[in-house]
């Protein structure tokens, strides 16, 4: 890996407040990599790269500025399939797939196959109901559809 001995875009904001060192690591962290990597390339123990990331707070908003300028694309191009996405949902829910039908309820919270979301826990067993949903392959799968019975509240029933 080859790390950079002046990374201009670190360097600006940074200024004289971090080390060489220190913006060389803020460089390679933003890639994924862990402490212990960080470490061996930049030539320092990980506990130093560690107590960087913990305990220096100029270390810390440069390594957050440079993991947005890098990441914030990203974030925005995956918001912009949010939309593709569902419109794909909609389709293979028109064409009748049941199995896409169970993993949307699963995903808004309304059907579970594991523990009960939290709106739910504590509730009497009468305010869930059992369903069960035959895929496109004749498979049967069974889920939980919760129906609350009245509002959300603090206090018992």
């Amino acid at each position: 890996m080859t790390v950079t001995k002046t990374n201009e875009s670190s360097q600006m904001s940074a200024g004289s407040r971090l080390s060489m060192e220190q913006l060389n690591a803020i460089d390679i962290l933003v890639q994924g990599r862990t402490d212990h990597e960080t470490a061996e390339t930049v030539g320092v123990a990980r506990e130093t790269v560690t107590r960087w990331r913990n305990d220096n707070p100029h270390f810390t908003a440069e390594l957050n500025r440079q993991h947005r300028l890098i990441w914030g694309d990203s974030h925005d191009r995956l918001r912009a399939l949010a939309s593709k996405a569902v419109d794909t949902l909609e389709t293979s829910l028109d064409e009748g797939d049941s199995r896409v039908a169970v993993e949307v309820l699963k995903a808004i919270g309304t059907v579970r196959t594991g523990a009960a979301p939290v709106w739910a826990r504590g509730r009497r067993a009468g305010a869930m109901g059992r369903s069960e949903v035959v895929g496109g392959d004749g498979v049967q799968e069974a889920a939980t559809v919760h129906r609350p019975t009245h509002g959300l509240h603090a206090g018992g029933d």
